[in-house]
């Protein structure tokens, strides 16, 4: 499951991934953000991965995936990653990218912390409408 949520106000966006990271897991996020992208415009970003149950431990694999221009180029964006093998994953994937075409992404343990990040607090989430995707 992959699920869109929007606070317009703040103009966030929060990506609940919970699926097993993989080339067509992140394909169908990316198909998701590029319609979002469309709609709104982009904006600052939350992924969180705290549920996603399998990360591939695989440098070619990050590399590959940190290549891809960022759909939210501009902005601010940061991972959620709890887990040590995911964090660290990520933290690479952040380095490929700053490196490539994207800013930093930060990264970090909990959505607490996301949200500190952005100085954020009591976001208004709704749900993105599939059908509007």
């Amino acid at each position: 499951m992959i699920e869109l949520q929007f606070d317009p106000r703040l103009q966030l966006l929060l990506v609940r991934f919970a699926e097993a990271i993989s080339d067509a897991s992140l394909d169908a996020l990316d198909a998701k953000l590029a319609r979002f992208v469309d709609r709104h415009g982009p904006v600052d970003m939350i992924v969180d991965y705290s549920t996603t149950p399998r990360v591939p431990a695989d440098a070619a694999f990050v590399r590959r995936r940190a290549g891809r221009a960022s759909r939210m180029q501009g902005r601010r964006r940061v991972f959620v990653a709890p887990r040590d093998t995911l964090f660290g994953m990520l933290r690479m994937f952040g380095a490929y990218q700053s490196t490539n075409h994207a800013g930093p992404a930060e990264v970090v343990r909990t959505l607490q912390e996301a949200f500190d990040f952005f100085g954020v607090s009591g976001p208004r989430f709704e749900p993105v409408d599939p059908g509007g995707l």
